[in-house]
């Protein structure tokens, strides 16, 4: 039996050790071996549960003989301690008296729930109250710190686990962009040949075959709108931008061409083009008319059905020139919040499903964000809605924005 040391130096010391989660099973056993030398015990065991597991067992001394019966003796304790009245939570020690000598047990606890045993063995004299107040004490530092490592070993798996699924979510992400964008650069190819053919086709066709061949065509070039915007999204989120060729440009021409096209495509919805002031800006003239016309086709096709659609150019700032695009009809506030978000599209009741993959309006923005300018709405019941482009007169001479 081993000779009992002053408690209080004993005690400081295992409170130190227990301060850091650092190299914890170092720690653990170096603990062990201060309550066999506080305690004068013969042997000293610490179980340790994990999720209702095998107690893991470390004692002192380390015997692989000795440790056999510990373990027997620790799991008849711990089903003592689970089988007790008052729940998992019960502290209550353990004593006991056999031909092995005494023993001494408390139970570590943690959340209410027993998490292990610490358990010390005399061959010979019996424990005293003494003992048992030391044993507590050490046994509600032991859990405490047990406790601690258990939790720092959750967040680290949560962590792994979070990191782990966030690259996973990146990759999968990356790969579906990456995938769109192959896949309309390869389109591509085959609808402009047959874009060629119809135009070829229609330059000596009858009045019977026109039409049909005019909806090839136009049915092409919608196909090419869209796949443009899956390409200017690709771009984006890979973090390469749109590419911008800034020039000195009439925005009242590149409007006027956009409203043209737009027109011959929708001759039933009347299309209205005004401006005031100086018009001229340096900016990239394909980009801007595709923002302008993302606008129109977002007007014609959610606004009130068979009204006008007004487009003003406003250049009465000499920094600043806006594009306006108004039709009548309201946007709701749930549509709003996420109206320039990407593959986002609203829906009339009233109206048939039309093609498109909601990118227009997050590409629109993205334009106007690359030309260091904004886009903004403005919804109600009495003025309808407008969406307006905030242009400065001379956009940034980045490339890729």
């Amino acid at each position: 039996m081993m000779t009992s040391t002053a408690p209080a130096g004993a005690l400081a010391d295992i409170a130190r050790l227990l301060e850091n989660a650092e190299y914890p099973q170092v720690r653990v056993h170096r603990v062990l071996e201060l309550v066999q030398v506080l305690l004068a015990c013969d042997r000293c065991a610490l179980a340790t549960l994990h999720d209702g597991d095998v107690p893991a067992l470390s004692t002192e001394p380390e015997s692989a003989a000795l440790n056999a019966g510990l373990r027997a003796k620790v799991h008849d304790l711990l089903a003592i301690v689970s089988d007790r009245p008052s729940g998992h939570g019960d502290r209550t020690p353990i004593t006991g008296t056999g031909d092995g000598g005494n023993h001494l047990a408390v139970p570590l606890v943690a959340e209410d729930h027993v998490s292990g045993l610490l358990l010390i063995e005399r061959d010979t004299s019996a424990f005293d109250e003494h003992d048992l107040q030391l044993l507590v004490i050490v046994g509600a530092n032991l859990g405490a710190y047990l406790a601690n490592l258990r939790l720092r070993e959750q967040e680290a798996r949560a962590t792994a686990d979070r990191l782990k699924l966030i690259e996973e979510l990146q990759i999968a992400i990356r790969l579906s962009e990456l995938f769109m964008g192959i896949v309309g650069h390869d389109l591509r190819s085959p609808l402009a040949a047959i874009s060629t053919s119809a135009e070829v086709l229609m330059r000596s066709c009858d009045e019977r075959m026109l039409r049909p061949l005019q909806r090839i065509s136009g049915n092409v070039k919608r196909m090419t709108e869209i796949i443009d915007q899956l390409l200017d999204f690709t771009r984006v989120r890979l973090g390469k931008g749109l590419e911008l060729s800034p020039a000195p440009q009439d925005l009242m021409a590149v409007c006027r061409r956009v409203l043209e096209e737009i027109q011959d495509g929708h001759p039933a919805i009347e299309l209205t083009l005004s401006s005031c002031g100086h018009t001229g800006a340096c900016c990239d003239a394909a980009r801007i008319g595709q923002a302008v016309s993302n606008l129109l086709g977002n007007a014609i096709e959610h606004g009130m059905p068979g009204r006008p659609v007004a487009v003003t150019v406003t250049g009465t700032d000499d920094k600043l020139l806006i594009i306006s695009v108004h039709n009548e009809g309201t946007i709701s506030d749930e549509v709003r919040a996420t109206l320039f978000d990407p593959f986002q599209r609203a829906q009339r009741k009233d109206r048939p499903r039309t093609g498109g993959l909601g990118l227009g309006l997050y590409v629109s923005e993205r334009i106007a964000t690359a030309h260091d300018g904004a886009i903004a709405v403005d919804s109600s019941p009495e003025h309808g809605t407008t969406f307006s482009i905030r242009l400065p007169r001379c956009a940034s001479g980045a490339q890729h924005r």
